[in-house]
């Protein structure tokens, strides 16, 4: 029935509480939730006993924002219909915007025991458990979600997102192909999709499905920050730089896109626009480790190493594990003076990430700078080792082992490093200088 004749019918019968049920979620439907709010209101003063008023207002009120409100009225209705379960599982969402989720699990799980066939009760317990990082226990709820309704389009996504944090890209993007074949018109799946397309290494198709998240909905700052940094990526400078800057439009506080932007600028050599944007990300973020530490790396690029060395020191205290701004701490350390310290930073660099090969050659520089020649070649070879196409890595050995008087050893490493990078002219210049030619 049209609102129209949901009115009449009232005019006829105002004592009629299912009719203003009804009215009411016709009402919400068309988006009049003050109106609505209303009818299911006079609905329960008609009738205090009125599981359906109840529960519909629960609803409008979870959709309106007000979760409190809404878990009183499903707790109504509970006590009216105990056995309802769609009360139990809006109770449990209403419990998961809260962020109760052991109480949101605990309604999930009492609606799957009334309806064992209820796919939504799985999904958004699923979700339940991924928030609490039982990602195994999410998995297998989303599984039986898409077993119980195999076009459960959001469960598909659920799992895929679940998939691609537990390092399952190959089963995500799966997942996702699914989703967006079920329901083409969520932005959601394609930036998402974009992101495991960009994680794999696909860029074109990361664009592709970030444009077409765009498309369906132009107003997300973090699509055009995600399609910012595939097109960086891409060494398509410029094209990051507008959607970064579109990101900033449409979200003044983003920190992520003044972030990205920042490095953007730098590898263009625009450290002014660079800086500029690691101060603002950090005062929209004051915890963003990352943002300190490139910002650090510019300070001592300018020879104020006092500024580089309090920035990295706030990078690691925000953040102990960051391997790499005790690299580039112990850079600064080294050229001061203070070996002891740089080599401290670099073992602890490399104890964070056994496989830094920049922070192994960069304390063989310092180790070298110690007097601690045979350390150093180590250093440099163990380099070599994680990377062995690291060219700076064998014209640095190659430099040690000229200081140490061994000629041949030199020329090898100085020619391997030509021949994996013609154009790598310190290596070259060094085989000229020592007269082995290229």
């Amino acid at each position: 029935l049209a609102i129209a004749d949901y009115t009449e019918a009232i005019r006829l019968e105002p004592q009629n509480a299912r009719t203003l049920v009804s009215r009411g979620n016709a009402l919400a439907e068309k988006g009049d939730r003050v109106l609505a709010l209303a009818d299911y209101g006079e609905a329960i003063r008609l009738d205090p006993n009125s599981a359906a008023a109840r529960f519909n207002r629960g609803v409008l009120y979870k959709a309106m924002g007000d979760l409190d409100r809404a878990i009183d009225d499903f707790s109504a209705t509970l006590q009216e219909s105990p056995q309802h379960a769609g009360a139990l599982n809006n109770r449990g969402l209403a419990y998961f915007e809260k962020k109760q989720i052991e109480a949101a699990i605990a309604d999930f799980a009492a609606a799957i025991r009334i309806d064992p066939n209820y796919a939504r009760a799985y999904n958004n317990r699923g979700n339940a458990w991924e928030a609490k990082g039982d990602r195994d226990r999410a998995i297998a709820d989303y599984n039986r979600a898409i077993l119980l309704d195999p076009g459960y389009a959001d469960a598909h996504f659920n799992r895929a997102m679940a998939r691609r944090r537990a390092g399952g890209l190959e089963g995500a993007i799966e997942d996702l192909d699914e989703a967006i074949r079920l329901d083409s018109t969520q932005a959601q799946y394609f930036n998402e999709r974009g992101l495991a397309w960009r994680e794999r290494g696909d860029l074109d198709k990361a664009i592709v499905d970030l444009t077409e998240s765009i498309r369906l909905d132009a107003n997300q700052a973090a699509t055009f920050n995600n399609r910012g940094n595939a097109w960086e990526d891409k060494g398509e400078r410029d094209r990051a730089i507008a959607d970064y800057n579109e990101a900033i439009r449409l979200n003044p506080n983003y920190a992520p896109a003044y972030y990205n932007r920042a490095m953007s600028w730098r590898r263009k050599g625009d450290d002014e626009r660079a800086l500029s944007d690691y101060n603002e990300t950090i005062r929209l973020d004051p915890k963003h480790a990352g943002a300190y530490s490139n910002r650090g790396i510019i300070w001592d690029d300018r020879g104020d190493r006092n500024r580089a060395l309090e920035d990295f020191s706030r990078a690691i205290e925000i953040d102990p594990s960051f391997a790499a701004a005790y690299n580039n701490r112990a850079n600064v350390l080294r050229a001061r003076g203070e070996y002891e310290k740089a080599l401290a930073d670099y073992a602890q660099a490399i104890s964070l990430r056994p496989d830094y090969a920049l922070a192994y050659l960069n304390r063989a520089w310092a180790l070298v700078l110690g007097g601690r020649d045979d350390e150093a070649i180590a250093d440099a070879t163990r380099a070599i080792a994680i990377n062995p196409r690291y060219v700076a890595a064998y014209e640095r050995r190659a430099r040690i082992y000229e200081k140490l008087g061994e000629r041949d050893k030199a020329v090898a490493d100085f020619r391997k490093a030509v021949e994996i990078d013609p154009s790598y002219k310190p290596a070259s210049d060094s085989l000229r200088r020592l007269g082995a030619g290229n």
